[in-house]
């Protein structure tokens, strides 16, 4: 279970093993910490040094969100399942061209073929959006990425990938009604309804690739498509890839049925806000698709560390 913390004015703190959320004006709340799988907290929360340790010690993570500068968002980890000889493998691997271009390559494909997918879906859906050129440089850059091996290093494959990205997001905003004012992908700060959406959801999914990593003993800094930077979790990154567009279909399908409308959101300065009734119709909604996406993430993870060299025996 998730505890979401997303709004101004809370404090959380604790009593022997269970969380007491409060709230001015309201009685105090209190949630059992073994029913806990992660804590999802937002920029204002106030929170109490020993809930720290109560969520470290219950093996609960907790999420700090920022909507409107996602850089700040962070992750505490209760516990690694960390391998060192994998990890070790995984440093290997960052010099091993050959199999992290194959990696990469595999990354991409995925990626681009399921994006071009979904607007193929969209198209029998929506006939009345133009959306045929689009899906021709889409299926021009799948071919590309069909050539012989060997033929498309990192720098390349990036460039494919960043060409796949311009034309989705070209063909992606026409799904939505245009009142929504989604016209391109905008994260820093998302401006519209669509963009606040898609900037939470990644969010969340990053988190679930970082803590899907662990699992399998990997270093979720540590990819193949992804170089690793500061502050990055670069093989998390290259595991929501594929599950971008799955996403994205999932967010036009909340705007599609209206389970999510404009009315549901706030402005504030240059930025767009779930407002607070709201934020429970997206966490409740979310939850449920991220364990089917949790347990994809799990998958390639596994699927990554079976690209890894073997790790030299310790020296005697």
């Amino acid at each position: 279970m998730w505890l979401v913390l997303d709004r101004p004015g809370l404090t959380l703190g604790y009593e022997g093993a269970a969380l007491l959320i409060r709230e001015p004006g309201q009685p105090v709340r209190s949630a059992p910490v073994r029913q806990l799988e992660r804590v999802v907290a937002g920029p204002r929360l106030e929170i109490s040094a020993g809930v720290l340790g109560l969520l470290a010690e219950h093996g609960v993570s907790l999420l700090v969100l920022n909507h409107r500068h996602p850089e700040r968002t962070a992750e505490l980890v209760a516990h690694e399942a960390a391998n060192t000889r994998r990890r070790l493998a995984q440093y290997a691997f960052l010099q091993a061209d050959g199999s992290r271009q194959a990696w990469a390559r595999a990354v991409v494909s995925l990626k681009v073929r399921r994006q071009r997918a979904l607007l193929a879906r969209a198209r029998q859906a929506r006939p009345d959006v133009p959306l045929g050129g689009v899906l021709r440089r889409l299926a021009a850059i799948e071919a590309q990425l069909a050539e012989p091996a060997g033929t498309l290093p990192l720098p390349t494959l990036r460039g494919l990938e960043g060409a796949a990205a311009a034309a989705y997001f070209e063909g992606y905003p026409r799904l939505f009604a245009p009142a929504l004012g989604f016209t391109q992908r905008r994260r820093r700060p998302p401006p519209d309804p669509v963009n606040a959406c898609l900037s939470l959801g990644y969010t969340l999914l990053h988190a679930e690739a970082s803590g899907a990593a662990r699992v399998a003993g990997l270093d979720p800094l540590l990819g193949g498509f992804h170089d690793p930077a500061y502050g990055g979790n670069a093989l998390a990154s290259d595991l929501i890839e594929p599950l971008r567009p799955a996403l994205d279909a999932w967010v036009w399908e909340l705007f599609r049925e209206g389970t999510l409308r404009r009315e549901h959101f706030r402005r504030e300065d240059d930025a767009c806000f779930l407002r607070r009734h709201a934020q429970g119709v997206f966490y409740e909604a979310i939850h449920e698709r991220l364990r089917v996406w949790r347990r994809l993430l799990r998958r390639y993870a596994r699927r990554f560390a079976a690209w890894l060299p073997e790790a030299a025996e310790p020296a005697a």
